[in-house]
């Protein structure tokens, strides 16, 4: 019995740090609004053909939001009919300003995607 409690308590956990750090994001503001800009980026676009797709998970460097400002680094696979690539998102929003940088990595290259105050609402 004691070890099934075992077996069970480390499926939690495994599926809480899963959760926490491979799917949380997708909920949020800053994945929609960055998954959004890339879909329309012209250099996107290019490297990767349309229809863009975002993979299964977003895995979080960091996420925190306390009151209206919001904290965000995170990545996720984008997938097209030209090949495969990792977005990396910086967000920031407060009352007084905001920023978001994109940047898409396929193979060796770095491309910059956008780099600027958030464009979506």
């Amino acid at each position: 019995m004691a070890k099934w409690i075992t077996l069970l308590a480390v499926a939690a956990f495994i599926g809480l740090f899963v959760y926490i750090f491979g799917f949380y994001v997708k909920s949020t503001d800053a994945y929609s609004c960055a998954l959004a800009e890339s879909r329309r980026n012209p250099v996107v676009i290019r490297e990767l053909g349309e229809p863009i797709e975002p993979g299964l998970f977003a895995w979080s460097k960091s996420y925190s939001q306390e009151g209206s400002v919001t904290n965000a680094s995170f990545g996720t696979n984008l997938t097209g009919p030209k090949g495969k690539g990792w977005l990396r998102v910086i967000w920031y929003r407060s009352p007084i300003g905001s920023a978001m940088q994109l940047e898409l990595e396929k193979g060796s290259q770095i491309h910059m995607v956008y780099q600027g105050t958030i464009p979506c609402r």
